[in-house]
């Protein structure tokens, strides 16, 4: 909540310690909250390291350009990664560029993640050759092969 985040941040700034480094894992809307909330509570570590939000495309429009700007991200997935899959033959920026033309967006890793989940389900399934899921799980197990993913 709202309420959660302000004290926590107020907390953090409270410390009488210098903080060098913050580092969060958290979903988009609480990124942006405390993001917006340090800026109010005057709480400025060395750095701030926040999973989710520096990928999103909105991310410094809704932060402000001057209060995100300077966030550190770490993504699972990025579609300039030198990566090629074994099924598809695509590349990380083939997929993305696909994935723009059908949805008007730029693809998340989460849609990467699955659809190279899924092209490792249709290895395993072929690899087995048959849909019983103890024959399936047992080709996935030893399942080596490369996607655009990873």
């Amino acid at each position: 909540s709202d309420a959660d985040v302000e004290a926590l941040i107020r907390n953090l700034a409270a410390l009488p310690e210098h903080v060098d480094i913050s580092v969060g894992c958290m979903y988009y809307n609480v990124c942006t909250r405390m993001i917006a909330a340090s800026k109010a509570h005057g709480y400025a570590p060395g750095a701030m390291l926040h999973s989710i939000c520096v990928d999103n495309g909105n991310f410094l429009a809704d932060t402000g350009a001057d209060d995100g700007r300077y966030i550190l991200g770490a993504v699972n997935w990025h579609e300039n990664m030198q990566l090629t899959g074994d099924v598809t033959g695509w590349s990380a920026k083939q997929y993305a560029d696909l994935y723009r033309a059908n949805y008007s967006a730029t693809p998340p890793y989460q849609s990467a993640a699955y659809f190279a989940g899924g092209l490792a389900l249709l290895r395993a399934i072929e690899d087995a050759g048959t849909l019983d899921s103890d024959e399936v799980a047992f080709a996935l197990s030893r399942l080596d092969m490369d996607t655009f993913f990873g």
